[in-house]
């Protein structure tokens, strides 16, 4: 199971994947057979590798995103993604294209990729944690990390300084059949993120580190800090377990409507 362009396709029925050889011919490929995949998936051309596909979701600018596209195949992209809008531009520049080249044509490049995301999610199977607060994410993370590497076990680790939604989005993409698990480092800049965020990753197990007035803007008070933390358990079921650090009162004294286990120096 990897992201593909098959599975996009039939989801969004805006959507077309159109694939040219070195000669920048169309290439008559029947849907049904678009079944490689898609993995690596970067939104930025500096982190494009062979093989990648990239998705500019940070991209609005349509000669920006032509210039970037050229930039992305000669680094090794073998699939780009576009805009309708921006792929009557790219057909005009194929005679640059020198190696072969996927399209995937999408009617909006966020809302399409949240869209996307959200589907994959949703037939992922593995456990997936999720780990916020706001401190000590990164180091929680390379903790479970190590404890999984003991028994060798493939799981997917997402810890990245991009806490924006488009990049978690990303990042659930690239969940395969191959691992056993996924944990995803998750932040919030601002009121509302972590809704969001948790609406998209729909946890299985998820833990908050610390409360700092910290990375909040507009948000001092503690307990304005924890209530926004706290939305990562907003999808939980009753019979998921959430974790959370028993030094915080402000965390530890919450009624939640889940089974909680406390950790810390102060309380057992």
């Amino acid at each position: 199971m990897h992201i593909n362009p098959l599975f996009i396709c039939s989801l969004l029925p805006e959507c077309s994947y159109f694939l040219f050889d070195e000669c920048g011919q169309l290439i008559d490929l029947p849907i049904y057979l678009a079944t490689g995949s898609l993995l690596p998936i970067v939104t930025d051309v500096s982190s494009v590798t062979s093989g990648s596909t990239w998705w500019p979701v940070n991209q609005s600018n349509t000669c920006d995103i032509i210039s970037l596209a050229q930039q992305a195949h000669a680094a090794g992209a073998s699939t780009l993604v576009m805009t309708h809008a921006h792929y009557q531009d790219f057909k005009i520049n194929l005679h640059e294209y020198k190696n072969k080249i996927g399209v995937l044509v999408v009617p909006d490049l966020q809302s399409s990729l949240l869209a996307v995301a959200r589907s994959w999610r949703s037939q992922c199977m593995v456990p997936i944690i999720a780990v916020t607060g706001s401190l000590g994410k990164t180091t929680t993370i390379q903790m479970l990390s190590a404890i999984f590497s003991v028994d060798r076990l493939p799981v997917l680790v997402s810890s990245h300084d991009d806490h924006s939604l488009m990049q978690l989005a990303v990042d659930v993409l690239h969940i395969t059949e191959k691992q056993v698990a996924a944990v995803f480092e998750v932040g919030a800049m601002q009121p509302g993120d972590m809704l969001a965020c948790a609406d998209l990753l729909r946890p299985t197990i998820a833990i908050i580190t610390a409360i700092c007035p910290a990375h909040l803007q507009g948000m001092e008070a503690l307990h304005c800090i924890a209530s926004e933390k706290q939305k990562i358990f907003s999808f939980f079921s009753p019979s998921q377990v959430g974790i959370v650090c028993g030094d915080y009162p402000v965390l530890a004294g919450h009624a939640y409507e889940h089974p909680v286990v406390r950790f810390g120096l102060k309380n057992k």
